[in-house]
């Protein structure tokens, strides 16, 4: 008789509000098909072992997990800057301190400083 045992693993992948995007963009609104491809070796050994396994998700479940997302899902957006000065420089400093904001876990301070790099580089267009 063979005793087969199974380990159970919990894996975290973040996922970023850009990748989300790009996800949605190629599912094209069908089923959500990943791959996880699993290589593994020993140090100091010329074995190894290699498994590629597929995981299909229903598209209905994966329109209700986007769904939970609620307002945390969002996107991205680019704004270009030219050179260092005036009102462009002021944008640059209000985008870098968003950036900051958003990482500290401050998200209302940084929609506001998101504002203010979408007023000075408007101001500075004119």
């Amino acid at each position: 008789m063979i005793n087969h045992q199974t380990c159970n693993v919990h894996l975290v992948f973040p996922v970023t509000n850009q990748q989300l995007l790009d996800i949605e963009e190629h599912r094209q609104g069908h089923d959500l098909q990943l791959e996880l491809h699993i290589c593994g070796f020993l140090a100091y050994s010329a074995k190894a072992a290699d498994s590629r396994e597929l995981f299909r998700i229903p598209v209905s479940t994966w329109q209700n997990e986007i769904q939970h997302l609620g307002a945390s899902f969002g996107f991205a957006l680019s704004i270009p800057l030219q050179g260092p000065s005036g009102a462009r420089q002021e944008a640059t400093e209000y985008l870098q301190q968003g950036r900051w904001l958003l990482y500290d876990g401050v998200p209302g301070k940084a929609i506001d400083s998101a504002r203010q790099v979408m007023e000075r580089t408007l101001a500075g267009a004119d």
